[in-house]
């Protein structure tokens, strides 16, 4: 039910949805904005429903593994200094993935009345 593909589509897509929507908000297309928020807010829900669901069985991919801290080092710098961020991203997935859909949840309301009159 949430392939890691669906899941990157949903997320693209609701990234993508907000820029949409601002471009056809500002052509005064505003019923066509407010399809695109609620398709990005569907996508926000869907983010984080799975990762709700994967939380529940979620296993830390680094727990088991035999990595000293001087082997995990040379990680974390790389990339100018985001590797870290990337480790930690893995790391804690579906929290990420949880807090990226409430972000989009939070940020799509439908803002106009005319889309629902």
């Amino acid at each position: 039910m949430f392939t890691g593909w669906i899941i990157f589509y949903f997320m693209v897509g609701a990234f993508a949805s907000i820029f949409l929507a601002m471009l056809l908000d500002w052509r005064n297309m505003y019923r066509a904005s407010n399809v695109i928020l609620v398709f990005g807010l569907i996508a926000g829900i869907y983010c984080v429903a799975a990762g709700i669901f994967l939380a529940i069985g979620w296993q830390d991919p680094f727990a088991n593994a035999n990595i000293s801290s001087e082997e995990l080092a040379p990680a974390y710098v790389r990339g100018r200094g985001r590797g870290g961020l990337v480790i930690l991203a893995i790391k804690y997935w579906p929290y990420v993935l949880i807090g990226y859909g409430a972000f989009f949840i939070y940020h799509s309301p439908v803002r106009r009345r005319d889309f629902w009159e």
